[in-house]
């Protein structure tokens, strides 16, 4: 199942590895682990706590069990965390597919036109009007993302796709 909650991109992949860290090897609540990531990144509020938490599981970089949410141990390198990134975000792939297929650069704007499919009927009737520009800031993160992760680049006032290796 790919997650929905997505953080806005950090400046490095070191503070997702702190995230990562901050998460206990050993079952807490959900509450006990949003206090370590709030206290470890500095978050102003357990929303965004809980959105970490939410979007490390999409990594999956924290497993759930009847007991609360644990770290899963490793260190994952840059392609992992990619390939993770792709598999376990909503949108992640559908973006990249956008940026991949366009004549050049794209903006948010223009990404979030290419895979607004994705946004449900409901989605889509609980922000009312709004839901454009929700779809557009989450898109705007993901392409942050895409960028951190090494899978797409800024250009031109715009993302590309990065080329393959």
């Amino acid at each position: 199942m790919r997650r929905k909650s997505l953080p806005p991109a950090p400046g490095d992949l070191e503070t997702l590895r702190a995230a990562h860290d901050a998460l206990p090897l050993v079952p807490n609540p959900e509450l006990d682990c949003c206090a370590r990531l709030q206290g470890r990144l500095d978050l102003p509020g357990r929303d965004e706590a809980s959105t970490w938490l939410d979007f490390l599981r999409g990594m999956g970089l924290v497993a759930e069990g009847p007991s609360g949410f644990s770290r899963v141990r490793g260190d994952p390198d840059a392609s992992a965390l990619a390939d993770a990134f792709l598999a376990g975000v909503l949108g992640a792939r559908e973006a990249l597919d956008a940026l991949a297929d366009a004549d050049g650069p794209l903006d948010a704007a223009s990404v979030a036109r290419r895979t607004e499919s994705l946004v449900t009927p409901w989605e889509r009737h609980r922000r009312g009007g709004e839901w454009p520009a929700v779809w557009e800031a989450r898109t705007a993160d993901l392409l942050g993302w895409l960028a951190l992760l090494d899978l797409a680049e800024r250009a031109d006032g715009g993302y590309r796709a990065s080329p393959p290796d």
